[in-house]
C-alpha cells in the first residue's frame, strides 16, 4: 500500500532552497522590522566589541599611570555601552519574537483554509490526529526558526565578521596586522622582506 497514513515521510536532504524561499515569504511583510531587528544587533555587536578595548585604554592610559580621573570616565563610558547593549539586545529580541508570531499567525491562518478547502475524501484516507499533530509540530518548529532561528544564524555570523574587523583595526602591538578575515595583508610580506 503505498499511501499508507503510517507511513512517515522520507527524511529528504537538510536545507531545500526552494522550500526556505517558500517560507522567507512570510517575511515580506514585515521586511522592515527585520531590518531594523539585523541594525539593533550590528549595533549590540558593535558595543559589545568596544568593551575590551576600553578596559585596554583604561589599562594602559589611566591605571598605569594612577588617573583614577580617567579611570572613572572610562568606567562610566563602559558602564553606558552595557547598557545601550542590553536595550538593543532587548529591542532586537522583542522585534524578533514579534515578527515570529505574526508569521506564524499568517500560517497558520492559511493553514486552516487550506485544510478546510480539502475534499471529505482526504480526510478518510488521513486520520485527524495526524494532521493535527503534524500541522501543530511543524508550525511550532517553523515559529522558532522565524523568531530565534534567523537571528542566531546573523549573530552568529556578524559578530564573527565584525569582531576580525575590530581587532584588525585597533591592533597596534608591532605585530603585523590582518586583513578582514584574518589573512596576512601585502603590507604583511613587504615587513617581512
Amino acid at each position: 500500500m503505498a499511501n499508507d497514513y503510517r507511513e512517515e515521510d522520507k527524511l529528504g536532504k537538510g536545507y531545500d532552497s526552494k522550500l526556505m524561499s517558500r517560507l522567507l515569504q512570510y517575511l515580506k511583510p514585515y521586511r522592515k522590522y527585520v531590518a531594523l531587528a539585523i541594525t539593533l544587533l550590528v549595533i549590540s555587536s558593535a558595543f559589545g566589541l568596544a568593551g575590551p578595548n576600553l578596559v585596554k585604554i583604561a589599562i594602559d592610559n589611566y591605571i598605569t599611570a594612577s588617573d583614577f580621573g580617567g579611570l572613572q570616565q572610562i568606567a562610566l563610558i563602559y558602564l553606558l555601552f552595557l547598557f545601550v547593549q542590553f536595550f538593543t539586545d532587548y529591542g532586537q529580541l522583542y522585534i524578533m519574537e514579534w515578527i515570529g508570531q505574526h508569521a506564524m499567525f499568517d500560517l497558520r491562518r492559511q493553514l486552516f483554509a487550506h485544510v478546510q478547502s480539502m475534499h471529505l475524501q482526504f480526510f478518510d484516507k488521513n486520520p485527524s490526529g495526524r494532521l493535527l499533530t503534524r500541522v501543530t509540530t511543524d508550525v511550532n518548529a517553523l515559529n522558532e526558526l522565524f523568531a530565534s532561528g534567523v537571528v542566531e544564524i546573523l549573530g552568529n555570523l556578524m559578530p564573527r565578521d565584525i569582531r576580525h574587523y575590530a581587532s584588525d583595526c585597533y591592533r597596534h602591538d608591532g605585530f603585523p596586522q590582518a586583513g578582514p578575515r584574518g589573512l596576512p595583508t601585502n603590507q604583511d610580506y613587504h615587513r617581512a622582506s
